[in-house]
């Protein structure tokens, strides 16, 4: 499969897709049911790997079908910045269902909100909003990312 030079796919033997969308200067990630902390680590790995990646400082998280996910160790997320300036300029918008935000999820967020410039919504247009971004842009890349991790899951 050809990648064009705007946009750069990986994660497609995971349940992980995501875009480096130079375009709008947006990583956009669809995070989807169930995700260990090998898939995590090799999301990370991915990520350090990407010549086209960060294409900005605009980051959205789609973990509306989210199942459960395993953190990755915090010396890994500082390995992947270690040498940029990456944390003081990331701007990241992160999309759940409402049920998701129990007591210890929200306390997780709060701390990645801490960390960096984040924030949780449980809407994509108050997140594209939030990014300054155009949320139909944005939701047709979800869609199709959807459709590329639907077409890869095991049978």
């Amino acid at each position: 499969m050809q990648q064009s030079a705007v946009e750069t796919r990986w994660g497609l033997d995971m349940p992980v897709n995501y875009r480096a969308d130079r375009t709008i200067a947006c990583t956009i990630a669809v995070w989807d049911g169930d995700l260990t902390g090998e898939d995590m680590q090799q999301q990370l790995i991915r990520l350090a790997n990407d010549p086209d990646w960060p294409p900005g400082p605009r980051h959205l998280l789609d973990l509306s079908t989210l199942g459960t996910v395993i953190i990755p160790d915090p010396e890994l997320l500082e390995l992947l910045y270690e040498g940029t300036n990456l944390v003081q300029q990331m701007r990241i918008a992160i999309v759940v269902r409402p049920d998701f935000l129990d007591d210890e999820t929200r306390t997780r967020f709060d701390i990645a909100r801490d960390a960096f410039d984040a924030a949780t919504f449980t809407g994509l247009d108050s997140a594209c909003a939030y990014l300054g971004v155009t949320a139909s842009t944005v939701r047709a890349t979800i869609e199709k990312l959807r459709r590329e991790l639907s077409r890869s899951a095991p049978t």
